[in-house]
């Protein structure tokens, strides 16, 4: 099943079935390199509450033009062109080591689905995925898949079936 058909047939379904067109909290982390589980407690629970997306991938593994796409959704043909009119404030400048961001994101994360009213649908994604190592490569500027798969889960209750997983 192609992503599209994928968000189409259950996202989109789903919101269509919602008595009214819902506000959606997205949460987007800086970058993705697989977070071990013991360190993302908060990711987990909002998976085990919802969809979690097995194969999901950024449109683009350049982190700005990623990012661009994500804010305008439209694809950018060169990162030339994915320069933002702002800052993005990253996990990157505010912790010392992958870990340290790893835990602070899902602290935030917690943090968000602890004070947000449970009926909100809540998406969470990455900009893009990181090499973190594998083709002798780090970063997320190469096109390999493990520089454009992230995370992607959504939480609707009474909407989405809580605690499963799709190949999309």
């Amino acid at each position: 099943m192609l992503r599209r058909q994928f968000l189409l047939s259950s996202a989109g379904a789903a919101l269509a079935r919602s008595q009214q067109t819902p506000a959606v909290l997205l949460v987007v982390a800086a970058g993705w390199r697989g977070w071990p589980p013991e360190l993302t407690n908060n990711l987990q629970r909002l998976e085990r509450e919802g969809l979690r997306c097995t194969r999901a991938y950024a449109t683009c593994p350049e982190p700005t033009a990623a990012r661009k796409c994500l804010l305008s959704g439209r694809y950018p043909h060169s990162p030339l062109d994915a320069a933002l009119p702002f800052a993005v404030e990253t996990l990157e400048s505010r912790a010392p080591s992958y870990d340290a961001r790893i835990l602070d994101m899902d602290r935030q994360l917690g943090r968000i689905l602890d004070r947000v009213d449970p009926k909100i649908p809540v998406v969470f994604t990455a900009t893009h995925g990181d090499l973190a190592g594998a083709h002798g490569l780090h970063g997320a500027d190469e096109a390999y898949e493990e520089s454009a798969r992230v995370p992607l889960a959504f939480r609707f209750p009474n909407v989405l079936p809580a605690g499963t997983a799709r190949d999309a």
